[in-house]
């Protein structure tokens, strides 16, 4: 494939491209008490005792590497790839150390080879990289990169924690409406005409 940076489309890995949540939720059931709260996403104030289970179950040999692949991310992935973009992968640095190089190799298992196919930036704030469009499941990494980019475009796969989300520039994608991730990769990708809004 042809490298060109100024059509790169950014994509988010965990509850983007791999099922973190599911993976997540399914382990810390079988070590939580009766008593225990249930696993929220993106749940800040959690009880100390619960991030320190999540990071004993994340910090598992094998736990990053093994994590199985989404539906509806790897389908717009698809699409970028057949509409020519640059894929890059963005992901937020987790504080295990097996985790960096384990997304590495999720990433060069599921996606293709770093440096040749796609790139991978490991990183605590993605609102500073590049791309014509952010493939990003969380609205609390989508929002800051679509106010530095204000002519970034936005595809949310849909998942629980982002069905209130709206962004003009944002589209959800819910497996149904690929016709529009299209339409917006494609604007994203020649940028003719005025930037396309979505509901």
């Amino acid at each position: 494939m042809t490298r060109k940076r100024d059509i790169t489309v950014l994509f988010d890995l965990d509850g983007t491209l791999a099922d973190h949540d599911g993976k997540l939720r399914k382990d810390y059931e079988l070590i939580k008490s009766p008593n225990d709260p249930p696993l929220k996403s993106f749940d800040d104030d959690a009880p100390s005792y619960v991030k320190k289970r999540i990071d004993l179950i994340r910090s598992q040999e094998g736990w990053w590497e093994n994590l199985k692949p989404l539906k509806l991310g790897v389908e717009i992935l698809d699409l970028a790839r057949e509409l020519k973009f640059w894929i890059a992968i963005a992901t937020k640095g987790p504080s295990s150390t097996n985790a960096w190089s384990e997304k590495k190799a999720w990433v060069e298992n599921h996606v293709g080879k770093i440096g040749q196919e796609v790139d991978l930036y490991i990183v605590t704030n993605k609102s500073r990289l590049y791309g014509r469009a952010l493939v990003d499941d969380y609205f609390g990494y989508l929002s800051p990169w679509l106010e530095n980019r204000p002519r970034g475009i936005g595809i949310m796969p849909a998942q629980e924690w982002n069905k209130d989300f709206k962004h003009e520039r944002v589209v959800r994608y819910n497996g149904e409406n690929i016709e529009e991730v299209k339409k917006a990769l494609k604007w994203a990708k020649d940028r003719k005409g005025p930037i396309p809004k979505f509901k």
